[in-house]
């Protein structure tokens, strides 16, 4: 009897600079792809994020606005994802 086996790896760096491996197998394929649809769903809202937040380029010097210059588009960054999930609506990453 064969059964069809899915092997992956992922190496990722650690908070102190090591590298690390994380193996996943398994064989049921629809598992998998559950696990990286809801990933997914992160990344996209990490990358949502990071595109409305535009840290790297903002003109806050003190810490107030620097505070409010993450805040609120995080704030909004929020407020469209649960807009999304209520509405089922799609904004663009």
């Amino acid at each position: 009897m064969n059964v069809a086996i899915l092997l992956h790896r992922q190496i990722f760096k650690n908070k102190d600079g090591s590298e690390g491996i994380l193996y996943l197998i398994s064989n049921d394929i629809e598992l998998i792809e559950t696990i990286y649809q809801k990933r997914w769903s992160v990344e996209v809202f990490h990358a949502n994020i990071k595109l409305s937040t535009t840290l790297a380029k903002s003109p806050a010097k003190t810490k107030r606005t620097q505070s409010n210059h993450i805040f609120m588009p995080l704030l909004a960054t929020v407020k469209l994802e649960y807009l999304s999930l209520k509405k089922d609506y799609q904004h663009l990453v």
